[in-house]
């Protein structure tokens, strides 16, 4: 509670005041309203590690301390079991059937494209005769 009192009493920057500060403050930031790539990284490093825990920033979050945030690890898992016969002829089933499924839907695409060619080379035709004449 006492952070957002303190947000609020303007005694720590907004998120929105802190990048401003940052941008305006940085020694790239020519004040003419564009920013340079290399002001746009370091922003974007300071707010990562600021996230990560890795950087304190006071006038955003006062004495809050965030914890260090560390790389993900793979928790204790057990492994995989072993899928029975009858469960692995299951899955070849339906593997099989995505697979004709898939076959299918490209012969029936082949084919109204085939014929969409057809009709226009029919229409094209038409055209040239009527032009000839």
């Amino acid at each position: 509670m006492q952070f957002i009192l303190r947000r609020a009493e303007g005694e720590l920057l907004t998120p929105a005041t802190w990048m401003r500060k940052f941008t305006t403050t940085h020694p790239d930031y020519k004040k003419d309203s564009r920013i340079p790539s290399t002001t746009a990284y370091d922003l974007m490093v300071a707010c990562s590690e600021i996230g990560a825990g890795a950087r304190d920033c006071p006038e955003l979050l006062g004495d809050i301390k965030l914890p260090k945030v560390e790389p993900a690890s793979q928790p204790d898992r057990q492994p995989a079991r072993k899928c029975s016969e009858h469960e692995n002829r299951l899955l070849d089933h339906l593997r099989q059937r995505a697979k004709d499924r898939q076959a299918a839907a490209f012969d029936q695409d082949i084919k109204e494209r085939t014929e969409e060619v057809k009709r226009c080379m029919e229409e094209l035709q038409k055209l040239r005769e009527a032009r000839e004449s």
